[in-house]
């Protein structure tokens, strides 16, 4: 033991504990206990994982205290999901149970005192993925040919194309609410406005339709159409065709201009569409390796070739105006190129991995302007908006569809063996949740759930932590849930 001398500094409680006798003048003498050692704290759980609706086992059974028996140390526990930091559940009970309300990756803690109070602390990680809230089976779903095979109206009803020609209007709780059949294999991804007129085009036809799938008007055009139409700021509609002809119509249907071969002839993917980006300017990507931009009124800004490539994907534009597609040329690897708004060359990045020729990598753009991209076979990648790469999950090598930014901050992706899964910003797996699907079309996000739609024509809902697209950038394929290509 220690012995040392009183003085009123010594003296007080707070700093020593366990006093032989209270000194009652300069010559007591103080007497302190042997040092109090704190807990050591071991916690499990059971199960590991589970979903929202999973109710969990948490175990502080393991802990002990070289000073004091088991029943005498105190637990509280921090479930890392924002219900309470350490809250008031502290107790003697060494065993709860917690259920978490999202999806997610949550650290748990427990800390644990002994009555003298030291303490003690252990973590573990619990993941929570989403669950299915339901599926329906629209027959004959979308394969490799057409990235995009579903909208998201404004109203949350979910619209879904299917390769036997026909589209379903879907709502929320997964029941069809009507569907229409056009009896063609050629028919481009839904294209929904917010006022919940419906485009989509089908071979040579372009078709709009209302809310619930009458048909307003229905237009021959010269030549097969390439995807959909992209919708303008003012309602003009924007369409490639087969040729590579660039078009725009009024909201009538009634054509204002055609500009012939803008852009070479296509493939029958529609990636080849018109995009728009800030004030409406039109970027055209082409078969011939070239992206060209147009004015509102059909006049050309600027063109650029890309040496050795004839693919590219979907142009996605930032907010500050620059431009970001995928290129492809013959066997080699895929590259990721950025433009200006006025057409120049700012970098390349190679994409050294496979991947099919109409799995080009189509990026998504997150608020803070990092660029996504995930291309078939290649895994996920993060790419800042100077090219460098910020971090990658290569094992994740199955994604045919682009990538989606919630606006919870994390980064959504749905694979053709049926995975669906979360990243944070930082590329950190958030969850994951497999069915026993396989999915090829770009997802849609709505609230608190994400819908794909199978190879098959089954189409599912899972639930997640976001109540929609990220505001902002480039979200997503075609840049939002309307797939209105701007």
């Amino acid at each position: 033991m220690i012995i040392s001398r009183y003085s009123p500094l010594f003296c007080l409680p707070v700093i020593f504990f366990g006093c032989a006798k209270t000194p009652t003048s300069p010559d007591s003498e103080l007497i302190l206990a042997p040092a109090n050692e704190p807990p050591s704290v071991h916690i499990s759980v059971l199960p590991d994982s589970g979903s929202i609706f999973t109710e969990f086992t948490f175990d502080a059974g393991a802990s002990t205290d070289p000073d004091d028996p088991q029943e005498n140390l105190r637990v509280y526990w921090n479930w890392g999901d924002g219900s309470g930091e350490w809250g008031a559940q502290g107790g003697f009970t060494k065993q709860t149970t917690h259920m978490f309300n999202r999806p997610g990756i949550f650290k748990v803690k427990a800390m644990v005192y002994d009555p003298g109070r030291q303490s003690g602390i252990d973590s573990l990680e619990v993941l929570i993925s989403g669950i299915e809230e339901w599926r329906v089976d629209l027959g004959r779903g979308r394969w490799l040919g057409n990235f995009e095979a579903l909208a998201l109206g404004s109203d949350g009803t979910i619209y879904a194309v299917t390769s036997a020609g026909n589209i379903f209007a879907v709502d929320s709780g997964g029941a069809i609410i009507w569907s229409r059949s056009f009896y063609t294999e050629d028919i481009g991804p839904p294209v929904i406005t917010d006022e919940g007129t419906i485009y989509l085009g089908t071979d040579t036809s372009l078709h709009a339709l209302d809310s619930s799938g009458n048909t307003l008007w229905q237009i021959q055009i010269p030549d097969r159409i390439v995807g959909s139409p992209t919708v303008g700021s003012d309602g003009t509609l924007y369409l490639g065709t087969l040729e590579g002809d660039l078009m725009a119509l009024n909201p009538s249907g009634e054509r204002q201009w055609l500009v012939s071969g803008a852009a070479g002839y296509h493939w029958l993917n529609d990636s080849y569409t018109p995009i728009l980006g800030n004030g409406d300017v039109i970027y055209f990507p082409g078969s011939t390796g070239s992206l060209r931009s147009f004015n509102p009124d059909g006049t050309t800004r600027w063109e650029y070739t890309f040496p050795g490539f004839d693919r590219a994907t979907h142009v996605v534009v930032a907010d500050n105006g620059d431009i970001y597609l995928g290129m492809k040329g013959g066997s080699s690897f895929p590259q990721m190129v950025s433009l200006d708004k006025q057409g120049n060359l700012r970098w390349t990045v190679p994409l050294s991995f496979f991947t099919y020729a109409n799995h080009l990598p189509v990026p998504a753009i997150t608020p803070d302007g990092t660029i996504i991209v995930a291309p078939g076979y290649g895994g996920i990648y993060a790419f800042d908006s100077a090219g460098f790469e910020l971090w990658n999950d290569p094992d994740h090598k199955t994604i045919a569809a682009s990538p989606m930014i919630g606006s919870d901050g994390m980064i959504y992706t749905a694979d053709h063996r049926g995975s669906i899964r979360a990243y944070q910003t930082d590329g950190t797996l958030s969850w994951h949740f497999d069915t026993d699907l396989g999915f090829f079309s770009a997802p849609v996000l709505g609230d608190h759930v994400i819908y794909c739609l199978d190879a098959d024509g089954i189409l599912i809902a899972v639930t997640c932590h976001t109540d929609g697209l990220a505001a902002g950038q480039w979200p997503r394929y075609r840049g939002g849930s309307g797939n209105l290509g701007r």
